[in-house]
């Protein structure tokens, strides 16, 4: 970087260009870079814990890490974004099958009243 700054003068912050020519243009081709990475793995070897999100939820767990860039340069400017996102899942509790006889109620909660009472027999 130093002997870019040396040589490029006042617009990388040298002192004076130095190169032969240095009034030309700059001839350069237009492309455009992607990338993407999935970082789970590489998140979990450095030792980051994937179900320590409790305060999100209690039973989730981080179940995907996706890193994203875009790079497009032509002769009007460059472009560029960069993302970083991460999928969660839930671990659920085991299921309950209710495969014989039961009651149910609803009651209000401001006055206690029953306000439907039943009784399934025969499901």
């Amino acid at each position: 970087m130093a002997q870019l700054h040396a040589v490029a003068g006042p617009v990388f912050g040298g002192t004076k260009c130095q190169l032969a020519g240095c009034d030309g243009a700059l001839v350069m081709p237009k492309f455009k870079l992607d990338y993407k990475a999935e970082l789970l793995g590489v998140l979990v070897a450095m030792g980051m814990s994937t179900n320590g999100l409790t305060e999100i939820c209690s039973g989730c767990f981080l179940s995907r890490v996706t890193h994203k860039t875009y790079l497009d340069v032509d002769e009007k400017g460059t472009t560029a974004t960069a993302a970083t996102g991460g999928g969660g899942a839930v671990s659920l509790p085991p299921t309950t099958v209710v495969d014989h006889p039961f009651a149910l109620a609803s009651i209000d909660n401001a006055s206690d009243a029953p306000l439907f009472l039943g009784v399934v027999g025969n499901l």
